[in-house]
């Protein structure tokens, strides 16, 4: 089956051990793909003006490390990519490992495609934990498209069209969240990000170090987090308003994703 998409890996340069592996897995396979080089936490002083970095310390209470905020601007100019080409575009991050062979996933993303119209094409296919879902389309016999009721968290490998791409590009010339928050974050970007079951792919950063540092959250004060749960109250109202909205929809056989 001919390949209907794009494939961008985002990679820190000097990342040769996780480079090498990617290459092991796609060159000379008759594949369309090529690196992105991520943008380093050391060169993100030009886009700061990007990060709202008030609203950040409202909510979560404590700062984006400057590796977080590398990595959502790699991913931003990957959409921009997407739209520029105005092809589909499969990104992947440099840490995944696929869960089937690779004529069978190339297979799989290809029907994905073409059963998906442009508008619903945001599909990640895999996360980093499990939860419970509900099933929204069955692609075939053993792979379907669902919806989470809580995300499930993961940035490292998913399925845009230029148009979902548009939308997120628009929707982030102001961040202040890690971009797998973003991307569950329908609310904020008008596109419902739904998940492939059984995952296609996973991480190994579970294992391995990752390149974007050590995501334990920092001791705050006692007046911060009662600011915090202000915020957060806003924050989780915002969501759940969202979440029943969509799962309601998919109860009702109102979400329509297919071409």
């Amino acid at each position: 089956m001919p390949q209907n998409f794009e494939i961008r890996v985002i990679s820190l340069k000097n990342q040769l051990d996780r480079r090498e592996k990617i290459n092991n897995l796609f060159d000379n396979k008759n594949i369309r793909w090529s690196f992105f080089d991520a943008i380093s936490g050391k060169d993100i002083q030009p886009f700061l003006r990007m990060y709202d970095r008030k609203k950040r310390l409202q909510t979560p209470g404590y700062d984006l490390r400057d590796n977080e905020i590398a990595c959502f601007l790699s991913h931003r100019a990957v959409w921009q990519e997407c739209l520029k080409e105005n092809k589909s575009f499969l990104i992947l991050e440099d840490d995944v490992s696929i869960n089937t062979s690779l004529p069978r996933f190339l297979d799989s993303i290809n029907n994905i495609i073409e059963t998906v119209a442009e508008n619903n094409l945001f599909i990640r296919l895999g996360n980093t934990f499990k939860k419970k879902y509900i099933k929204v389309h069955s692609i075939n016999k053993n792979l379907n498209i669902t919806r989470y009721y809580k995300d499930p968290y993961g940035g490292f490998g998913y399925l845009i069209s230029p148009l979902i791409a548009k939308n997120l590009i628009n929707n982030s010339n102001i961040f202040w969240t890690p971009v797998d928050d973003f991307l569950w974050r329908g609310w904020d970007h008008d596109s419902c990000l739904l998940d492939i079951w059984p995952s296609l792919i996973s991480t190994s950063d579970i294992d391995n170090p990752s390149s974007i540092g050590d995501r334990k959250k920092p001791k705050i004060s006692l007046f911060k987090k009662i600011k915090r749960e202000f915020f957060r109250a806003i924050e989780n109202k915002q969501k759940n308003t969202y979440q029943k909205t969509i799962i309601s929809r998919i109860e009702k056989n109102e979400f329509n994703i297919t071409r």
